[in-house]
């Protein structure tokens, strides 16, 4: 196991730490000199053997941790929380390290997490609880384009939620009638009568100052925020009966206008097949 505090032994060496569960066992001198060399060289850390935990950073100490449960030879390796510590950029690194060291050591990784990106990143399935009951069990992919659920659709990545009610079929398309937006024709495998939930992912939408044409799905909102993060950038806009809604863009010059300033009236559209339909 790795613990979320990295619990590593303070007052021993990042060799002594590594060999420990070799020792408690009764491995041979020999073999816990070779097995501790290779987990430290699984790590990256090699030369580190003669360092003292409060001599490294949070990063090595993670590591240290990594090497002290991998020399074991476990066949499920239960990480809890294992990068909450790190700060932003590292965190981002150690993914792409245990992503690789998983495929290398090819054992099975448990991971609890509460960070939606660090799960999609590292992990080939992810099950998502909500009050110790199981929602889904999916690839990263499945459950973040067809989450089975509000709950799941709301609780991995950023979605649009909004109520509505099924009534009818038309043209192999879903008839429903959304509060704030009004009929949309959906094309869904999901069998859906009465009340249902509707979704789109804030990247699915676009944003325009005249009226989109085509088969999309479209009404009319006034911006009511902005929050740029560099090479995107997050709009809130509003519209009938309060509707909020979120508009992820990659770059704003992709919407055709160069800037976008709060309180502009504009259009917000998506393919219909960007859809979800919810029913639980």
């Amino acid at each position: 196991m790795v613990f979320q505090s990295y619990a590593v032994f303070p007052h021993m060496t990042v060799a002594k730490n590594v060999e420990y569960g070799l020792k408690v066992t009764g491995t041979p001198s020999d073999e816990i000199k070779k097995r501790v060399a290779e987990a430290l060289s699984l790590v990256k850390m090699d030369g580190y053997d003669h360092r003292m935990p409060h001599q490294l950073s949070g990063g090595q100490q993670q590591r240290v941790a990594l090497a002290r449960a991998l020399v074991k030879r476990p066949k499920v390796l239960l990480l809890d929380e294992p990068l909450s510590a790190l700060d932003a950029k590292l965190r981002e690194a150690m993914h792409i390290e245990l992503s690789n060291l998983q495929k290398t050591v090819g054992i099975t990784f448990v991971i609890v997490t509460h960070a939606q990106t660090e799960a999609l990143s590292l992990a080939d399935k992810i099950a998502i609880m909500n009050e110790g009951e199981l929602c889904q069990t999916a690839s990263p992919k499945e459950l973040y384009e067809r989450p089975n659920s509000k709950f799941c659709a709301d609780f991995i990545g950023k979605a649009n939620l909004f109520n509505g009610k099924a009534i009818g079929v038309e043209n192999n398309r879903l008839l429903v009638d959304v509060n704030g937006i009004g009929q949309i024709k959906v094309p869904t495998d999901v069998e859906a009568h009465g009340i249902v939930d509707i979704a789109i992912r804030p990247e699915k939408l676009s944003l325009s100052k005249e009226e989109p044409k085509g088969d999309v799905i479209k009404f009319r909102v006034k911006v009511d925020g902005k929050v740029y993060y560099g090479n995107s950038s997050t709009l809130y806009v509003k519209g009938d009966n309060d509707l909020r809604v979120l508009v992820d863009i990659k770059d704003l010059s992709d919407t055709g206008e160069s800037s976008i300033e709060i309180n502009d009236e504009m259009w917000v559209y998506w393919q219909p097949e960007d859809t979800l339909v919810l029913t639980k």
